[in-house]
């Protein structure tokens, strides 16, 4: 049996409190995933700083590592939006604050409306991926270990929305297409079996963070 067989009886802390991301990786690794609302207790959130989802993912685990009462590996995931724009047009990681500054107050209605305009603007669509970062906290005799991961799902943000009950709290999957078979697809009406298929990068880093 290999590490990664393993591992998969041990629980390990999904630091989150964000269902999607919690059903997404339960779709691509047989581990054993707690997640903050199983703990009896609370822990504050960690100050997201650093200039990638590599760096916010690492700091996030040894975060809640370091407040855990009863220790186990934690997981933590964050992910970033590249998009092939102009500088002027680029928000960086932070994807909320142009239309916060656009139209007072973030709301999926505000951001939906903000970036299809935008993909108006380059003609239609704005090709872009999302960068993930994974990084697993634990503990090696009296040494705290970090493991970390990145990969990425490729795609483009389109001007017409698709929204269902998947979108809620979750814009981009509205306004974001990836490629499937080679038809062009909306993220938020991928069937579980696509979702897997376009989530390899994720499957993989996971894997090798817990083998």
């Amino acid at each position: 049996m290999d590490g990664y067989q393993k591992n998969m009886s041990k629980k390990i802390l999904f630091a989150t409190t964000n269902k999607k991301k919690v059903n997404r990786l339960r779709l691509l690794t047989p581990a054993k995933l707690l997640v903050l609302s199983d703990l009896n207790y609370s822990i504050p959130e960690p100050y997201e700083a650093g200039e990638d989802a590599l760096i916010i993912s690492i700091t996030k685990a040894r975060h809640y590592w370091l407040h855990l009462k009863e220790k186990m590996p934690v997981l933590c995931q964050d992910d970033t939006l590249k998009m092939q724009v102009k500088p002027e047009d680029d928000p960086g990681s932070h994807i909320k604050d142009p239309v916060i500054k656009k139209y007072g107050k973030f709301t999926d209605k505000n951001a939906i409306e903000y970036y299809t305009d935008m993909a108006q603007k380059y003609g239609g669509f704005i090709s872009a991926y999302f960068e993930y970062g994974h990084a697993l906290c634990y503990q090696d005799a009296d040494e705290i270990m970090i493991k970390a991961r990145t990969s990425r799902l490729n795609g483009r943000i389109v001007t017409q929305p698709r929204e269902n009950e998947s979108t809620q709290g979750y814009f981009l999957a509205a306004i974001f297409q990836v490629k499937i078979d080679d038809t062009w697809k909306y993220y938020s009406e991928l069937t579980q079996e696509e979702l897997i298929q376009v989530d390899t990068g994720i499957a993989k880093s996971l894997k090798r963070l817990l083998g």
